[in-house]
C-alpha cells in the first residue's frame, strides 16, 4: 500500500488496533518476513478495565515472541496470578480451576491491569 504524503511508505500488511490480537498478529507477519504497519488511534499507556487471560493465550504469546517480557512484566507490576473462574448467576455459582485439564499446555495466567 503506498499513502501519498511526505512520510509515505510501503506495508504488507497494515493492522488496525495495537491491542493483544493486533500486537500478536504484527509480531507474527514480522517473524515471517512482512513489513506492518499497525494503527491505534489511543495513546499508550490507554486506559482499559483490565485483560483477563485464558491459560491458551500464553502459547500464542510465546509464538509471537512475547511470554517472556509478559512475565517480566507480571512480576514487576505484581499482575495477579489466575489459575481459574468464577461465575455467578443470582444463586448459581461455578468455579472452572484451570490446572484441572485433559491436554498440554498453561494452566495459569494473570490478571492484567
Amino acid at each position: 500500500m503506498n499513502i501519498n504524503n511526505e512520510n509515505s511508505a510501503d506495508y504488507d500488511v497494515i493492522i488496525i488496533g495495537a491491542g493483544p490480537s493486533g500486537a500478536s498478529a504484527a509480531a507474527l507477519l514480522r517473524q515471517k518476513g512482512f513489513s506492518v504497519c499497525i494503527l491505534e488511534k489511543q495513546h499508550f499507556p490507554r486506559f482499559v478495565i483490565g485483560e483477563s487471560l485464558l491459560p491458551h493465550c500464553m502459547s500464542f504469546f510465546e509464538e509471537a515472541g512475547f511470554l517472556s517480557a509478559l512475565q517480566d512484566k507480571a512480576q514487576e507490576l505484581a499482575f495477579q496470578k489466575k489459575i481459574g473462574a468464577f461465575f455467578m448467576k443470582h444463586d448459581m455459582n461455578t468455579f472452572f480451576d484451570f490446572r484441572e485439564k485433559f491436554t498440554p499446555g498453561p494452566a495459569i495466567t494473570w490478571q492484567v491491569n
